[in-house]
């Protein structure tokens, strides 16, 4: 687990029960509501992109993801090669 205060760009987490990489973050601070963080994340399941204003303070769940680089050769019926 991770604070909000703790976001950087590239990180991945775990948000509503989808994976979100972090595009970008900015700390805001306003008298009348404390300290915010306002994040644009990606799903990287779906590809959509969301505006999201954490609280300062909250934890969020950090996703251990594996990047492989690979090479589409073909398609064999349903299978990729």
């Amino acid at each position: 687990m991770i604070n909000t205060n703790e976001l950087r760009n590239g990180m991945t987490i775990l948000f509503e029960n989808n994976i979100y990489v972090v595009l970008e973050f900015q700390h805001l601070k306003t008298a009348k509501s404390g300290a915010m963080m306002q994040t644009k994340l990606r799903n990287l399941r779906t590809g959509g992109i969301i505006n999201k204003t954490f609280n300062g303070g909250v934890n969020l769940d950090t996703a251990n993801v594996t990047k492989t680089q690979m090479q589409y050769l073909y398609a064999s019926g349903d299978m990729h090669v």
